[in-house]
């Protein structure tokens, strides 16, 4: 099986900003669990994550990235280039 698995934990000046996880199997990254904490939101981190994790994908030889995401970082996903190919629903039951 041809395939790379990571987290990383992203802090800036010692300070915590985020995580985000990257599945890469074949060519193909997945990119996963992207937040950013929300004290450090609206500086660009997510932004550069994204970049962090794009480059780390592709010097592992990933071609094609995916991801879900939600309403509020659709736009910046949009901005670098990813396209959308289909909404997923979610559904809760009460327990």
């Amino acid at each position: 099986d041809n395939y790379f698995i990571s987290f990383f934990n992203i802090t800036f000046e010692g300070e915590r900003v985020g995580t985000v996880a990257l599945y890469i199997t074949e060519a193909v990254a997945g990119i996963h669990c992207l937040g950013v904490i929300p004290e450090m939101r609206g500086k660009g981190f997510a932004r550069e994550i994204m970049q962090f994790i794009l480059h780390k994908a592709q010097k592992r030889g990933a071609t094609i990235a995916v991801l879900q995401a939600s309403e509020t970082a659709k736009e910046m996903y949009l901005s670098m280039g990813f396209q959308l190919d289909f909404l997923v629903e979610n559904y809760s039951a009460k327990l």
